[in-house]
């Protein structure tokens, strides 16, 4: 009987010693995996790695608003069905520094120049240019940008008169590619002027397009 027991609690000692070294081990396992991981993730750049230089061209289809819409002279219960009538063209040159935050996501902040022509009729035709500056997130895939606007604008046939104005405008961008993108935005910039024809005036920034972007990155940074 005695020899019994002793067995019994040589059998539970060498239990409990063994349990105690698989845990052990195990935890040392899971320790040294979760420290591969941490390694992995972590995003060691001296800062001037961590900077990227931008530049762009993008252009789109944007709403007039009622204020900027083709006149003709008729009543055309069908106007919606021409977008000629209803939409105009922006084109914009861009520029942006950036920095990643880590390898999945940065922020950037930028400028451009836009402008765009818009012929209300023969007779109030105008000259719009946008000065656009901006603060945005950026992903491989995603960039958000919300910017305030500058604007003038320049009524090109008599009555001449120039307009100065500000704004704003909201972009939600998906990229293709590492170049190319495809943009919703939404804002507006709101015009005055000393002359009392044609002032004041609202240029709507509500529109779809596209950008055509590259981003310089230094050596051994996030591309």
């Amino acid at each position: 009987m005695k020899r019994l027991f002793l067995m019994f609690s040589l059998f539970l000692f060498w239990l409990i010693i063994g349990i105690n070294l698989y845990g052990q081990e195990g935890t040392r396992l899971k320790t040294e995996e979760i420290q591969n991981t941490l390694k992995e993730e972590k995003f060691e750049l001296p800062f001037w790695k961590r900077l990227g230089v931008g530049i762009g061209y993008s252009g789109g289809i944007y709403h007039t608003g009622r204020e900027l819409m083709k006149y003709t002279g008729e009543w055309d219960p069908f106007e919606w069905l021409n977008p000629r009538k209803w939409t105009y063209w922006l084109n914009s040159i861009e520029g942006s520094i950036s920095y990643q935050m880590n390898k999945k996501w940065g922020i950037e902040i930028g400028g451009g120049y836009g402008w765009a022509n818009i012929e209300v009729h023969k007779y109030n035709k105008w000259k719009f240019q946008l000065v656009p500056l901006w603060i945005g997130y950026t992903s491989s895939k995603n960039r958000i940008r919300i910017g305030y606007i500058l604007g003038f604008a320049d009524q090109t046939v008599e009555p001449t008169g120039k307009g100065y104005g500000k704004g704003f405008k909201i972009s939600f961008e998906y990229r293709i590619d590492k170049i190319v993108g495809l943009f919703l935005s939404l804002g507006k910039v709101n015009f005055t002027g000393k002359e009392e024809i044609g002032f004041p005036v609202k240029m709507l920034l509500n529109g779809i397009g596209f950008s055509i972007s590259y981003n310089f990155n230094l050596k051994g940074s996030v591309k």
